[in-house]
């Protein structure tokens, strides 16, 4: 009859921790960067004009005079030589910003921030 005798070997767990440690930290990236790179759930399809690229405020509710010059067109603070407003398309609320793109007016107007008011989606 043949005996074998079993061998036993230590297993270095330090190097096993940092590996599960290691392959649980690039799942829990790769879950928060498919959220970060996820389109927007927030923005309904069923808000019109959502962007204002309609160059008014078709679809959305005013109260007070801070919106009575908006959505504004382009970017009036770089006209004003300030830092860009980094805006995505031509039209965009800006508070403080007048230009409409009116014959009476010129990029980079402003209306000032002493203007008050809401300004909401319809239903």
């Amino acid at each position: 009859m043949l005996k074998r005798k079993l061998k036993f070997y230590k297993i270095d767990t330090t190097n096993i921790f940092r590996i599960i440690v290691f392959i649980a930290s690039l799942i829990l990236m790769s879950y928060v960067a498919s959220i970060m790179l996820a389109p927007s759930q927030f923005v309904s399809d069923d808000i019109i004009n959502p962007d204002f690229e309609s160059g008014d405020l078709r679809g959305w509710t005013k109260t007070g005079n801070a919106f009575d010059n908006q959505p504004t067109l382009g970017d009036n603070p770089k006209a004003r030589n300030r830092e860009s407003s980094r805006h995505q398309g031509k039209w965009w609320i800006g508070g403080y910003e007048k230009y409409q793109g009116k014959p009476d007016q010129k990029p980079g107007d402003i209306q000032g921030d002493q203007l008050t008011g809401t300004l909401t989606s319809e239903p």
